[in-house]
């Protein structure tokens, strides 16, 4: 990797400073001596911005001068265009960064390792080189002191970090060629391993497959469903007033009960419309009964007369006043605005109803397909039959496995389904699955063939095998020191709350 040190102009050119050191993770650890701080991450009326999170208790800063700084300027360098989400990816790396650096600075401090001065001495002569590569006196005392106290700092501080990076990983600018098993320190890879992993893509299996979709469940059995659970689908006439507490509810419904504003003129000066702007959105009994708190309050708003208006109500975090504004209704079953709400109703709290039906639509297909054939019974249910290309089982999408086919819609996710893949990949040849939930689809699978890949790119696999284990290994570090229980990230609280900020001012 290339050093980050600033370099002092000088009379004479210099060389850049190259540092090796170890894994590529240096290169995502490394501090960067420049220092920005973009306006869009300062606090609303420039205040400073609370921490980002915790380490150990120790704060993680977004000020000039910290580790997270200088991580975050250096996500930012690599981003070609700034978004909110592509700016919070940024946060949420730079702190993930910044713990790692400080859980490996506390591992290599509890070891009792001392950077030699001999080590950063080295390093510091490839800086004052000649156009030859020689050492020069002249370009050493023509740089300052202060550049050169700061120099020795950064390079002891990279040194520090990368020997525990060494010590684990060893040196990965030869994986490709020698292979992990050759190197002095890191972890080690046998070659047995690779072998091992390697067999994993074997046998790979061709299917065909047809999928019933959830989101095609008839508008009959939508009406069946509303018309057996009716009273959920009844609908009120209101309007409503919601503010944040109960005393202002209190005190509105004071002023309208003492004639000093009318119900419609509070709902323009106090309510916050997150139920509608006066007139009551969510007006249906199943999303009254999961808005309200209990059913006594539901019935209290049920049972107004027309024009009555209600006490203050709690409603999720907030508190409204009702008004009724007319009769309620009965749910009737022409109106495609009604049936809209039931198909939703039972996709988001009854899906295994829709599961149901179509799981009994797949049996009776699978049945017919293993007695008619799976391509008669594809044309007697009007089904397309899709053929996957071979592949092997790779639950997790681990890339040095064969990935699932991309190319099919239904199976879009595949390699999460443990229970397709064990299901799929029983199979006899010829034979035909149970139907299996994957996604938002029931699908059911024929296996077509099976066959065990040749090894002619076993070689070439256990070259490469070596360095995707050590990425293995790195994230797994990676991993437990920013899930350590040592850990609190707020990252999403400090970035939600100055965008507010920002946005009210």
């Amino acid at each position: 990797m290339k050093s980050n040190v600033q370099k002092t102009d000088t009379k004479s050119n210099k060389k850049s400073l190259g540092i090796t050191i170890g894994s590529i993770i240096i290169l995502i650890l490394s501090a960067v001596v420049f220092i920005f701080i973009p306006t869009m991450v300062r606090g609303a009326a420039g205040k400073e911005l609370p921490p980002m999170g915790y380490y150990k208790n120790k704060p993680i800063e977004y000020k000039q001068g910290t580790i997270f700084t200088a991580m975050m300027n250096n996500r930012l360098q690599n981003e070609s265009e700034l978004t909110d989400s592509t700016y919070f990816g940024c946060l949420q790396g730079a702190f993930s960064d910044t713990v790692v650096r400080m859980a490996i600075e506390d591992e290599v401090k509890k070891s009792g390792y001392v950077v030699p001065d001999s080590a950063i001495d080295r390093i510091m002569i490839r800086y004052f080189s000649d156009e030859n590569g020689n050492y020069s006196p002249k370009l050493y005392n023509e740089t300052n002191d202060s550049t050169k106290v700061s120099m020795r700092k950064e390079l002891h501080d990279e040194l520090f970090v990368g020997q525990y990076l060494t010590d684990f990983f060893g040196d990965t600018s030869n994986y490709y060629t020698y292979g992990s098993q050759n190197m002095l320190f890191g972890i080690k890879s046998p070659s047995a391993e690779a072998d091992f992993i390697y067999a994993m893509n074997s046998p790979v299996k061709t299917f065909d497959v047809v999928s019933f979709a959830l989101s095609g469940y008839p508008q009959e059995e939508v009406i069946a469903y509303g018309k057996k659970n009716q009273e959920m689908f009844k609908s009120y006439d209101l309007s409503v007033i919601t503010v944040a507490s109960e005393s202002e509810a209190n005190k509105v419904l004071k002023r309208i009960n003492n004639n000093e504003i009318t119900f419609d003129d509070a709902v323009t000066e106090y309510s916050n419309s997150n139920y509608g702007s006066g007139k009551f959105a969510n007006n249906f009994v199943y999303q009254m009964k999961a808005l309200f708190v209990s059913d006594d309050d539901f019935n209290s708003v049920a049972n107004l007369k027309n024009d009555e208006i209600s006490n203050p109500i709690k409603t999720s975090t907030t508190y409204s006043i009702f008004r009724c504004d007319g009769a309620a209704k009965e749910a009737d079953f022409n109106d495609a605005q009604v049936l809209g709400k039931i198909a939703y109703y039972i996709s988001t709290n009854e899906r295994f109803v829709i599961e149901d039906y179509f799981m009994a639509k797949a049996r009776e297909f699978a049945s017919a397909a293993a007695v008619e054939g799976f391509d008669t019974a594809c044309a007697e249910y009007g089904l397309t039959k899709y053929t996957t290309d071979p592949f092997a089982i790779n639950y997790g999408s681990n890339p040095l496995l064969t990935n699932a086919p991309e190319n099919i819609p239904a199976l879009i996710g595949v390699n999460n389904s443990e229970n397709f893949l064990k299901t799929a990949f029983a199979l006899k040849e010829n034979e035909i699955s149970a139907p299996v939930v994957l996604n938002d689809n029931i699908v059911v699978a024929k296996l077509v063939s099976s066959k065990t890949e040749e090894n002619d790119i076993r070689d070439l696999f256990k070259m490469y095998f070596s360095g995707y284990a050590s990425s293995f290994d790195q994230s797994s570090l990676r991993t437990m020191f920013v899930q350590s229980d040592d850990v609190k990230d707020n990252t999403m609280t400090v970035f939600l709350q100055n965008m507010m900020s920002n946005n009210n001012n």
